[in-house]
Parts: structure tokens; sequence; C-alpha cells
């Protein structure tokens, strides 16, 4: 679970809209999967735009890939740091760990 800038959006499709996207938070980049399956996907996804990307470790080499649990668009909202450890409260909650 991570926030970050969405760095790029490769050219694969589902429906006519991207499917998968890569993050970068300043200390690294991760590649997410299945976008477009996520709750929280939306026309929102955009380079630059900055996103919770909530999701299961898929590979951890040198660039992560993770498939996409939840995805949500922080561009706007000003209280995203503070509500950052509730959402990974939440999320470890919901995996049981």
């Amino acid at each position: 679970m991570t926030e970050k800038t969405i760095l790029d959006i490769p050219a694969r499709k589902v429906n006519n809209q991207q499917d998968s996207i890569l993050l970068d938070d300043g200390s690294g980049v991760a590649a997410v999967s299945d976008v477009q399956k996520a709750p929280g996907a939306g026309d929102w996804i955009k380079l630059g735009q900055y996103c919770m990307a909530l999701g299961d470790l898929q590979d951890n080499s040198v660039i992560p890939s993770v498939r996409a649990v939840k995805l949500m668009n922080l561009q706007s909202d000003v209280d995203v740091e503070t509500l950052w450890i509730t959402e990974v409260l939440d999320l470890w909650s919901y995996l049981d760990l």
C-alpha cells in the first residue's frame, strides 16, 4: 500500500482503458496491475496524478509488482496525510495481519 504519483501508464488496455500503471513515491517505482478491476478506478487516472494504491504484492523484484485491490484519487484531498494511517490499519484488518 502506498501513496504515489503516477509516473507512467503502459499501453496494456482492457475495454479501451488502461489496466496497469507505474507509480513513483520518490523512493522507488512500483507497477500496479488490474487497475480497472479495483474499486476507485476511473477517468481520473492520468500522468502526474497523486493517488493511493492498495494491493497484493505479486513480485518483489527491482520494480515491485502489485495487483490493485483499491485505488483512490488524492489530488485534491487536503487531509490525505492525516488519514493515511487509517487506510493502513484498515488494510491490515482486512488482511488479518
